[in-house]
């Protein structure tokens, strides 16, 4: 996955680089490699102390570009455009690994570091810019886990004091256990036992399943058919990636209205959040002229995600790796729905989806995953991202040239 930004004017190379090395050395997981344990199971092997010299704890590359910004994109930016290249956020050699593949197998196998930075200046007088890129395996970092990060790079460019995410610091040279990996199972078993107690039986994956309408066992078949349907839309349609601009103010404002009028109607159940009100903003702005009756009847595929970090009392409120709840096909809307349901009825529908599901349905649907190969899920358990930390001697020059 990759971050990108647009930065008025031409940042300063080396006072980032400088910011990173802080905070690095403040939160040393940051300078660790995955490595490969057991099949689908990964851990990040973490150095502590000074590092040797060359061991890289991030790559980090810049250009100036020839070309002004103004050669992508009209100045100013305009509301609605065309997204920026990933050239200018992605490194060459960095957008070559991630053609094949950078997945947590890649990382292990070609000891890569965890964070890949980037950035294009534009020097041209009068139309000054930057594009500043972060890109990282989703087997590490989710969305929200990957802004710990630029929190931190940010607070060390402004000198602000700011927590360090996971375990306690300084850490101990020891194998640290996956802290949601560790929740999770401790009310799996409580919850075993409660129904033991019961007498009532263990709920079965394909029970599970019913309950969720858009997702399914599939198999090879099913796989390709959906494939072949994607190519197609991509041939008929021609999609392209947009970029909108929304200020911070409006969409807020926006957001805090449409609770408003939900509340209003008695859908104060579920509170929708910023994310939830743009969405269904835009669901109604693409199916507003959805008039076909063929169309209009057809279910709209959705993939619900929520985080799991408010929940145990806030335990894993700074947990930066994996930690959400997704579910497909929830809510199953048809165009049609979309069009006629208000905008905060939409919104109240999108911020409900997300608290359809348990913790309890996610770890019984990731042991379907380890049941069956062709079942489709994401979850933080299918790696099962551990911690070893290690005093920082030669071995981690050793480690980071593969003799170990």
């Amino acid at each position: 996955m990759a971050k990108a930004w647009l930065v008025e004017g031409a940042v300063d190379v080396e006072k980032i680089q400088q910011a990173l090395d802080r905070v690095v050395k403040k939160w040393p997981m940051l300078a660790g490699r995955v490595e490969n344990t057991s099949r689908n199971r990964f851990r990040i092997r973490i150095p502590l102390g000074a590092l040797p010299g060359g061991y890289e704890a991030y790559t980090f590359t810049s250009q100036d570009s020839e070309l002004p910004l103004s050669h992508y994109t009209p100045l100013p930016i305009p509301s609605f455009s065309r997204t920026l290249p990933d050239t200018l956020f992605i490194s060459p050699a960095t957008r070559k690994l991630a053609l094949s593949s950078m997945g947590l197998s890649t990382y292990a196998s070609k000891d890569l570091p965890l964070t890949h930075w980037h950035v294009t200046r534009f020097p041209k007088k009068g139309e000054e810019y930057s594009c500043i890129g972060m890109t990282y395996s989703h087997g590490v970092f989710d969305g929200l886990g990957s802004t710990f990060i630029v929190r931190a790079l940010e607070a060390e460019l402004v000198g602000r004091e700011w927590d360090i995410p996971g375990p306690a610091m300084p850490m101990e040279p020891r194998l640290y256990e996956n802290e949601l990996e560790v929740v999770l199972r401790n009310e799996v078993s409580e919850a075993e036992k409660a129904r033991g107690k019961r007498g009532e039986k263990q709920e079965s994956l394909e029970s599970i399943v019913a309950r969720f309408s858009g997702m399914c066992v599939s198999g090879l078949w099913g796989m390709l058919l959906y494939m072949v349907r994607c190519l197609w839309i991509a041939w008929r349609e021609v999609p392209a990636q947009y970029g909108v601009i929304i200020p911070y103010e409006v969409h807020t404002k926006f957001a805090e209205e449409l609770r408003r009028e939900a509340k209003a109607v008695g859908l104060d159940d579920a509170r929708a959040g910023t994310g939830d009100a743009i969405f269904a903003w835009l669901l109604k702005t693409v199916y507003t002229d959805t008039v076909n009756p063929v169309r209009r009847n057809r279910t709209v595929g959705m993939f619900t995600l929520a985080t799991l970090r408010n929940e145990w009392g806030g335990k894993l409120t700074s947990y930066p790796h994996n930690c959400i709840l997704g579910t497909s096909g929830n809510p199953a809307l048809t165009a049609g729905q979309i069009v006629a349901l208000p905008t905060h009825h939409l919104a109240h529908t999108l911020a409900k989806a997300r608290l359809s599901g348990s913790r309890l349905t996610f770890v019984l649907l990731e042991r379907g995953h380890e049941r069956s190969s062709n079942f489709a899920g994401i979850g933080p358990l299918r790696f099962g991202l551990s911690y070893l930390s290690e005093e920082c001697t030669d071995s981690c020059r050793d480690f980071q040239n593969g003799k170990l």
